[in-house]
């Protein structure tokens, strides 16, 4: 499992919260949450309650419980609007915890809402960009990256990533438009072309079995049964044409979405890994 390790450092100037903090330095996220819960129940300071509610949601994100993260901060995002620190990494992890459920477009719209009027900053940029990037809008992703790097934060890191991004922007992708004509010519064939040779001989299998069945029927003048031959096979072989432009996409997809995390290893940004 990839540990992110987030922590606002705030519950260490708790001491009620102490073995709270002791269970979330141990990865132990879930066991913290119920002590976090217990110190909020005891307490009657909203600050500090709203500080020890920041560290319940930092163990969902940290525990990669990507869906009860967005819960937790659809349900309590009106107590950090007070406390601008709070109010700003709550809405950013909200975002990336959209981004690792790949719902890229949500994690945009987020961010470009929630801070609108706020200065630069990185983190949104980045997961904004990344976001862009995981669509294959290549141009949008591109402009936001050199925003960063026109503020010269990280230009190591930014410069990797443009590299990957004009890369990618110009790879020559599997067609699904010819991996389905191929198919409906040779059955099989479109999913080869697609590298999955496994399933394009088992595809050339079936469809070969089921005309040589077909014309059997025909010729000892089983009409009935040539029929039925016909009408199932006929939905494997369009099904193998489907499948085939199907595999097209998938295998593009593939491709890109490799190359990004590459790239994000490379330069130490594992945390948004294309790995849910």
């Amino acid at each position: 499992m990839l540990m992110i390790n987030y922590s606002i450092n705030i519950a260490q100037s708790t001491k009620d919260s102490s073995f709270a903090d002791y269970l979330f330095s141990q990865n132990e996220y879930y066991r913290a949450i119920t002590e976090y819960r217990r110190d909020i129940f005891r307490s009657t300071d909203s600050v500090k309650n709203s500080k020890l509610l920041m560290q319940i949601g930092l163990c969902y994100y940290n525990g990669e419980d990507y869906n009860e993260y967005i819960s937790f901060y659809e349900n309590n995002q009106p107590k950090f609007i007070f406390n601008t620190q709070l109010d700003t990494e709550s809405h950013l992890l909200y975002a990336k915890s959209l981004y690792h459920k790949k719902n890229y477009r949500g994690a945009i719209y987020s961010l470009d809402i929630g801070f609108q009027d706020k200065p630069f900053d990185y983190d949104k940029e980045l997961v904004i960009g990344l976001s862009y990037a995981r669509l294959f809008k290549w141009d949008d992703a591109i402009a936001h990256f050199n925003y960063i790097k026109n503020q010269n934060i990280r230009p190591q890191t930014v410069n990797e990533l443009l590299i990957c991004m004009n890369h990618s922007s110009n790879y020559s992708s599997k067609s699904s438009l010819t991996a389905g004509i191929l198919s409906a010519v040779i059955p099989g064939a479109g999913y080869i072309y697609c590298d999955r040779i496994g399933t394009g001989l088992s595809a050339f299998v079936v469809n070969a079995l089921l005309i040589w069945a077909l014309r059997d029927a025909i010729v000892n003048k089983q009409y009935g049964l040539s029929a039925a031959i016909a009408f199932f096979g006929s939905g494997w072989y369009i099904g193998n044409i489907a499948g085939s432009s199907e595999a097209a996409n998938e295998y593009n997809n593939k491709v890109l979405n490799d190359g990004i995390d590459k790239t994000l290893r490379e330069v130490g940004l594992k945390e948004f890994l294309n790995i849910k």
